[in-house]
């Protein structure tokens, strides 16, 4: 991803360097299995690269939900725990192939000390004015001088050499910056921020952290709490510095005594964090910069880093694929490409052998690439001509087919590259990345290394795929036969049901039967249209669903059927409040109408279902909707319970005993959960949805 400023002077910022010893300590964090999210929030919440990276990731569209910058933790948890660690194992193969000079390894070492001091004076100063959001204040210091490490990235043999007399003229240094390279710093760190597109003054801050104090009395507060930090932790000697106190005294109203007694629990609070980390004589390291303005060299980050790297190399040679379906795989090949390379979107595409089609895996949810598909035979197409030859291959809006067009849209890019995955000599797929408006091609070293994630997605890809295939029980191809020959009675019934609705009068009861058969008929034919969408990569629906009107609708077809023909009496207390959610409504009617049925054939006649739905559950940090669904009859035997979501015989004639795997498999589509409690008296089922109400 680049950063286009006002002179259009573009910057790459996709790759922010992280300080060694940070990522040695989060590489071991990876291989712990039960690590929490606070514990990466902990040590991610101390790097400014690594902070950027995961807010750009999170605010990508597969992954954006929160615009409140002030907890790291939420962002983490939108990221999930697969895709953390392979942000952070990129992270380190990405820097380990760049092989920085120690002088560089210096200077970002420097920054990221100050960074740490600022963003921890920030917080204790927002938390002494009771300012509402001390975490934001945090981030504020902790990312107040990303814009260095932009300008270390992109100009870095000159901008190095001009890092060296930071200590010596700190007030005026984006001047110097200015007159080497017509930006400051401030201007791109602002820039930097803004593009994550947060309610929040940050990039503001940030822009302004070196203003004068007469544009700084009318600033809001986060502004002056970092313009503050900046210049204490920004100079040689922060607790002897007139100049800074002055301006806590004149921004902030704080007394001399007031202002070194923050600057000196924030140097204790930065001096623990380093300790945390297990870096040696963190105590002294931070005084010697405060003394002297310099840094100690490090002389063992750098090669146990590499150490490291060599070791995720060997061990990921030859890992299994994590995922289970082909959504998930997408969704983690987009973490671990983005990540690392300057791209904001990407596509994958899978390739059906059995009807030489390639078909895009849909992890994006988005209507437009259902129905996007390109034929082998297609002579024209350059996304035909790559997979055809097996090689790398650049598109543009020249020469471009309908649907080439249209891939360059959905990838916002005037230019894409696509790179066909083969294994084992046969074509299975094709990686579209959009590289942007004006942003030139990947360079030699970004190749070397995409090609090796290339290869391992290739490799991963087609297990996953054969995994897939064998569980279906049959052919793909033989899967689309039985849907359209199933589609053709169904479509007939459905215009009978047209025909005998014209004879009824409009205002005839069995309208409203008619009405709803035909929806029921509708829904198996979607459902078998997307029978099959972990292997053709169809989408996951998110429509906006009614819950309470859904399980009414329901509850009103049931007791003209199933459930006045056992005499059962159904009882529902639906929470009014309850808002829709993007949830499908095809997949959440198909989980209820498993439950509600087996509820009713448990009770032999009469008997009572109840139907509950509660708003505001809270679960893991996380909030949740929920649905009970209760029943009293006999309840379900201790054995049954012990593999209730696995499939079995069942023991009921003419089932198959897939009924609450298929429950089980369909709630996990949605992101949620079910619970189940059962005894003598009857048997409870709960299901957790997400709120997600957007």
């Amino acid at each position: 991803m680049n950063l286009t400023c006002s002179d259009n002077k573009s910057y790459n910022i996709s790759n922010l360097p992280t300080v060694p010893h940070l990522l040695v300590e989060l590489l071991n964090l990876c291989h712990q299995e039960d690590v929490s999210f606070d514990k990466f929030a902990e040590m991610i919440g101390k790097d400014t690269g690594l902070t950027s990276r995961v807010m750009h990731i999170a605010n990508t569209p597969a992954f954006r939900q929160w615009k409140d910058v002030s907890d790291l933790r939420r962002f983490l948890i939108v990221l999930g725990m697969h895709n953390l660690k392979t942000i952070v194992t990129t992270s380190a193969i990405e820097q380990f192939f760049y092989q920085f000079s120690s002088a560089f390894n210096h200077q970002l070492r420097q920054i990221w000390v100050r960074s740490i001091c600022c963003a921890n004076l920030c917080e204790r100063l927002a938390r002494l004015l009771n300012y509402h959001k001390p975490g934001e204040a945090f981030f504020a210091g902790l990312l107040h001088q990303s814009g260095m490490l932009i300008l270390m990235m992109n100009d870095c043999d000159n901008y190095l050499q001009l890092l060296d007399s930071y200590y010596e003229t700190p007030y005026s240094f984006c001047e110097q910056e200015r007159a080497l390279l017509q930006i400051d710093h401030c201007e791109l760190g602002a820039l930097l921020a803004q593009s994550w597109k947060l309610d929040s003054f940050i990039a503001d801050a940030i822009q302004f952290q070196r203003a004068p104090v007469e544009e700084l009395r009318s600033a809001p507060t986060l502004i002056k709490i970092l313009a503050v930090a900046a210049r204490f932790t920004g100079s040689r000697k922060p607790d002897d510095n007139p100049t800074a106190l002055a301006i806590a005294t004149e921004l902030l109203g704080l007394t001399s005594e007031t202002s070194l007694t923050c600057l000196q629990e924030s140097l204790n609070i930065s001096i623990a964090m380093l300790t945390a980390l297990r870096i040696p004589n963190a105590a002294s390291l931070i005084n010697h910069q405060r003394e002297s303005g310099q840094l100690p060299e490090d002389e063992h980050s750098a090669p146990q880093l590499r150490a490291a790297v060599r070791r995720i190399a060997l061990s990921q040679a030859g890992a299994p694929g994590t995922s289970k379906d082909l959504i998930t795989f997408a969704k983690q090949v987009r973490i671990s490409i983005c990540s690392v390379f300057p791209l904001q979107q990407l596509l994958l595409l899978s390739y059906d052998e059995k009807n030489n089609l390639l078909i895009p895996i849909n992890d994006l949810e988005l209507h437009q690439l259902d129905d996007l598909l390109w034929e082998d035979s297609d002579k024209k197409s350059r996304v035909v001509a790559a997979l055809n030859s097996a090689s790398e291959k650049t598109l543009t809006t020249n020469g471009a087919t309908i649907a080439d067009r249209q891939l360059l849209r959905l990838l916002d890019s005037s230019t894409a590259s696509l790179i066909p995955l083969v294994y084992r000599n046969k074509k299975i797929g094709l990686i579209a990345l959009g590289l942007g408006g004006e942003q030139s091609p990947l360079a030699v070293k970004d190749k070397a290394l995409l090609s090796l994630f290339c290869e391992e997605i290739a490799r991963r890809y087609a297990t996953l795929n054969n995994t897939l295939d064998n569980s279906l029980g049959m052919g793909a191809n033989r899967f689309r036969q039985l849907v359209h020959e199933i589609s053709n009675p169904l479509s007939i019934i459905n215009n009978y049901l047209y025909v005998l609705g014209k004879k009824l009068h409009h205002e005839d009861t069995a309208q409203e039967d008619l009405r709803t058969i035909s929806e029921e008929i509708d829904r198996i034919g979607r459902i078998l249209l997307h029978a099959g969408e972990s292997s053709s990569g169809a989408k996951r629906s998110q429509d906006i669903t009614n819950i309470n009107e859904l399980i009414s609708d329901l509850d009103r077809i049931l007791n003209n059927s199933l459930y006045s023909s056992g005499q059962i009496q159904s009882v529902l207390h639906l929470d009014k409040k309850l808002p829709p959610v993007r949830c499908s409504s095809d997949k959440l009617k198909q989980i209820l109408i498993n439950l509600l049925k087996n509820a009713a054939e448990a009770l032999d006649c009469g008997g009572t279902i109840q139907v509950s739905t509660r708003d505001n559950i809270f679960q893991d940090q996380q909030r949740y909707i929920e649905i009970t669904i209760k029943d009293n009859g006999p309840g379900i035997a201790p054995a049954v319970l012990q593999g209730l979501f696995s499939p079995v015989t069942s023991t009921k004639e003419g089932h198959s005993g897939l009924g609450l795997t298929v429950v089980n498999n369909l709630i996990k589509d949605l992101g949620g959960s079910i619970s189940c409690f059962s005894s003598a008296t009857g048997t409870e089922f709960k299901i957790l949805l997400p709120r997600a109400t957007g």
